[in-house]
């Protein structure tokens, strides 16, 4: 083989190579979407649900979760299993409340190891959590507890405002939301205008405020 040869086989057999590569690696890559975090929206439509969602992070105190959501049929129902799993509550059933809410799971024990409930709430740190273990002995099971001063303002990741967690993973079979309906509607609407300024100039100055009731 001459020296021009060699040459000219180099570049292509350079290319024929490179070709290879991406024929053999493109197939394997995935779009992520345009959330860097896991979140994947279930088909699985309840009373009182507007959205029941996969997710990776809560914004409601639970996060760094891996297990992602899959679908069983337990006891003949369908059932969503993974470590972390979200819902958002229907806003024409409550939103922007301050009320006890009853939230009543239904679990597979088989299939669901310690797991937490999160939620927004009015007034202190504004999250409130329960700890939940599971109970034996049956395909079925269930829980039911209180959400005290449950917000339902959909502050969490997709807007949800309920997060049940899991890191050994939590199989759902069915979920109850029912409020208590003891938020007090407002008699009237007001207005408030708040103006900071310099002592000295008079000037307008950027400020941070709050607004709080005697609960916090």
């Amino acid at each position: 083989m001459t020296t021009l040869t060699r040459r000219w086989l180099a570049p292509l057999l350079l290319g024929l190579g490179s070709a290879w590569l991406v024929a053999d690696v493109a197939p394997r890559l995935q779009a992520h979407g345009s959330e860097a975090r896991y979140v994947r929206e279930v088909d699985w439509p309840r009373p009182r649900i507007a959205h029941t969602y996969g997710l990776s992070y809560s914004e409601l105190g639970l996060g760094a979760y891996r297990n992602e959501v899959e679908t069983h049929t337990v006891g003949g129902r369908q059932c969503v299993a993974g470590g972390l799993i979200g819902f958002d509550v229907d806003d024409a059933y409550g939103f922007d409340v301050d009320e006890p809410v009853t939230l009543t799971l239904t679990y597979a024990p088989a299939l669901t190891t310690p797991f937490t409930v999160v939620w927004e709430r009015n007034g202190g740190d504004t999250l409130g959590r329960a700890e939940v273990d599971p109970e034996p002995g049956e395909p079925l099971r269930s829980v039911t507890l209180t959400l005290d001063r449950a917000r339902l303002a959909g502050h969490g990741t997709r807007g949800i405002d309920i997060a049940v967690g899991s890191r050994g993973g939590v199989c759902l079979c069915d979920i109850e939301v029912v409020r208590s309906g003891a938020s007090r509607a407002p008699a009237a609407f007001g207005r408030v205008r708040l103006e900071v300024t310099d002592a000295a100039s008079g000037r307008p100055l950027p400020a941070r405020a709050g607004l709080y009731d005697a609960t916090g």
